[in-house]
């Protein structure tokens, strides 16, 4: 038999009640305690301490322990908008590159969104939209270097990608919550940029014959490449919309895309220029020295 720490619902007296039985009588005020009803108030007298150690976890860094103190408080108070908030917050920390948490903190953020007070709840989406900017900024920069110290291995390429699309959705959740976040639209916008890119590579082949570099390169498919540059029009109608001055930022960068494009045209053709030039003046002057010879 067990016992379990209680308090009982009348005078509030620390009690240790038998796991084994439905009732006891307390020892402090005499009266009949349900020992359900006394384990109870035993939890709920412990939840702002919980919170509290919760809360200190999770500004020491200490993500899993935090995340701990958070589902304790929540097996005894499901509507507890804080603690939801400060869970969803502890899992996103959580996150790695193998395993981004990204789902599961936002069904949390939702939870915690549904259980505020309703006059309260548009300058909460508005922190939360926040956080998950804040987050997936953090979360994308770890992932970029870890991709990028491990260029090579086609499987991180394909999981950096994934990772990227589940940025997306989450980044897309932040402008359900909070249309006017500008910073969420500019950060699309890098992304979907970055994701388009062909990244150039060299890898180490051996052969029995010889040993060389062979250069490689990683590039995404063509459905995700067309489905970023629909969305990137989406975005960028969106940005325009909160900042019209975008569209001026637009049409510069387009001006110095068409230009760095018109340059590397006018390159390539002075270096045919020069190369046929070279070559008929080479194959001229082949003939002068056959003749002279004859």
């Amino acid at each position: 038999m067990k016992f379990i720490s209680a308090k009982c619902p009348s005078c509030h007296g620390d009690l240790q009640v038998p796991d084994d039985r439905d009732f006891v009588i307390c020892m402090y005020c005499g009266t009949t305690v349900k020992i359900r009803e006394a384990i109870r108030v035993m939890l709920d007298s412990n939840i702002p301490n919980l919170n509290n150690l919760g809360i200190e976890a999770l500004k020491a860094g200490n993500y899993q322990e935090a995340y701990d103190y958070f589902s304790k408080v929540l097996e005894s108070d499901t509507k507890n908008s804080e603690a939801w908030y400060n869970k969803a917050l502890a899992c996103g920390n959580l996150s790695s590159f193998s395993n981004n948490r990204d789902s599961e903190m936002n069904s949390y953020f939702e939870k915690a969104i549904k259980c505020n007070t309703e006059e309260k709840i548009p300058e909460f989406k508005n922190k939360i939209a926040e956080e998950l900017h804040n987050f997936n900024l953090k979360f994308f920069d770890k992932i970029k270097e870890h991709m990028n110290e491990n260029i090579t291995n086609e499987n991180v390429y394909k999981n950096y990608i994934e990772n990227c699309k589940q940025i997306i959705r989450s980044l897309e959740i932040a402008l359900n919550y909070n249309p006017n976040q500008i910073n969420s639209l500019r950060f699309l916008l890098n992304i979907g940029n970055d994701n388009m890119k062909v990244i150039q590579y060299s890898v180490l082949d051996k052969t029995q014959a010889r040993t060389f570099y062979q250069n490689k390169k990683h590039s995404p498919n063509l459905e995700y490449k067309t489905y970023l540059q629909n969305k990137q029009k989406e975005w960028q109608e969106k940005l325009i919309l909160i900042d019209p001055s975008y569209k001026d930022q637009i049409e510069r960068n387009k001006a110095i895309r068409e230009k760095e494009i018109q340059g590397r045209k006018t390159q390539t053709r002075w270096f045919w220029i020069i190369f046929l030039t070279t070559i008929s003046f080479l194959i001229i002057m082949g003939f002068l020295i056959t003749y002279m010879k004859n």
